[in-house]
This record gives C-alpha cells, structure tokens and sequence, in this order.
C-alpha cells in the first residue's frame, strides 16, 4: 500500500474506555481460541464491522486505481492536485457497500465528475457538477446511473447556493443502503433512493476539454466507535 493511497483501521484506542477495550478482548479472544463456529462467527463479524479509512493525495502518483487502457495518460499532475481524464476507479474501495465518501475539486472549465458505487468501469452510480450557463445562472448536479455502459434516469438539480466555483469545493456523497445523500460545502443539495447497485467503489472521470482538478479524496466505512474498536480487535485491521 503506497503512502498516496492509505488503508487506515482507525483505533483511536485514546478515546475509547479501558473496560470496553479489555471486555470486548477477552470475550472475541476467548471464543477465537476455542476454535467453535461461534468463536469463527464472531471474528468474522468484528472484521466486517471494522472502520476502514482509504484517502488519496493526489499531489502524489497515482498508485491504487485503475481504468481502461492506457488511462493514466488523460490526467494530468500538478503540484496539489490532479486534472482529470478518463474514468479510473479507487481499488480498495470495490467491494464497500455503505460509506461516505467526500473530495476537494475544482471545476476548471465546464464540469467536473465523480462516481460511487461502481460495480466496475461500465456500471455506477454518477454526480457531475456543471458550471453556470452564464452570468446569473445556477450551477447545476446531473446525476444519473450507468448500466452496461448506457447512462439512465439522468436528473438535473440547480444549484441557487452562493457558490465560487473558481475556489475548491467539498463534495461528500453518503451511501447508506439504497439511500443517498449528496452535500456541497457542508450543505445538503441532493437526496435519492436506488437499489439497482447495492456495493461497489469510487471514482473520478474528466471530458477531454474540462480536465477538473482533484485535490484528495478520503472514503470513511463504518468510522465510529463500534467499527474501531473492532478496527482495533481485527488482527487483518492490524
């Protein structure tokens, strides 16, 4: 795992009480060691229910993702960020069902794209963010679903938030089942319900001529405290 694209089981052991740690210990140790399915059953849920934290600089190489072809050849480096070209999408986060998944981007000329729960690189879920048609006008998240390659049930929702678009801004995308959630700046823009694709990862994908910037990206799975204090139990989380 390269330094640009990190999997972190956040233990955050400092926080969490003494008692709970050695307790919940004791009791998953006990059962592992005495081999039962119970002690089998038990580990597998800790290791599921284990925070998982995968963030991505991507002032750095892009070592984690992948697309088709010769993909890297579109995106473009720049000291603090990346201009993005053809889909790609985040490998360790492809088999993750519910998440929250956030980025800092910048649209550089007309639009600038993200994807969520990709199957693979013909079928997700997609949020593009395009800029005002002019002076006046809103900024506008189309935003659709991809089976097979084929974009459906496109939606368009105007943006009338003050928002700079010459500055970054912070997207975060909530996937909790079939429910959805999209926010710009802290700020609720968009909610939907969809079960078409119930896992799947992230990705970014820029038009030819628009090559947004890409500043990072961190997907946070089950980051509370049950999940790191199972983070923190998992021996594959250690």
């Amino acid at each position: 795992m390269s330094a640009s694209d990190s999997i972190q089981a956040r233990s955050f052991v400092a926080r969490i009480p003494g008692w709970l740690l050695v307790t919940a210990a004791v009791v998953t140790g006990s059962l592992a060691m005495l081999g039962t399915p119970a002690g089998s059953s038990v580990q597998e849920a800790i290791e599921q229910r284990a925070a998982i934290v995968i963030e991505a600089d991507f002032g750095k190489p892009l070592d984690g993702w992948f697309g088709n072809g010769d993909w890297t050849r579109a995106w473009l480096h720049e000291p603090t960020a990346v201009r993005v070209g053809r889909l790609m999408l985040q490998r360790s986060t492809m088999q993750l069902r519910d998440y929250d998944f956030e980025f800092a981007g910048q649209i550089a000329r007309r639009s600038m794209t993200a994807v969520f729960r990709a199957s693979d690189l013909r079928n997700y879920y997609s949020v593009r963010l395009r800029a005002p048609a002019g002076p006046g006008k809103p900024l506008v998240l189309e935003r659709s679903v991809v089976i097979g390659g084929e974009a459906a049930g496109g939606v368009e929702i105007p943006i009338r938030e003050g928002l700079d678009i010459e500055k970054p801004m912070r997207v975060e995308v909530q996937a909790r089942g079939s429910d959805f959630r999209i926010s710009i700046d802290g700020r609720l823009v968009d909610f939907f319900h969809d079960d078409l694709l119930p896992r799947g990862g992230v990705g970014f994908s820029g038009e030819p001529d628009d090559r947004p910037r890409i500043y990072w990206m961190r997907v946070r799975h089950h980051d509370d405290m049950l999940g790191r204090v199972c983070a923190w139990l998992s021996p594959s989380m250690s």
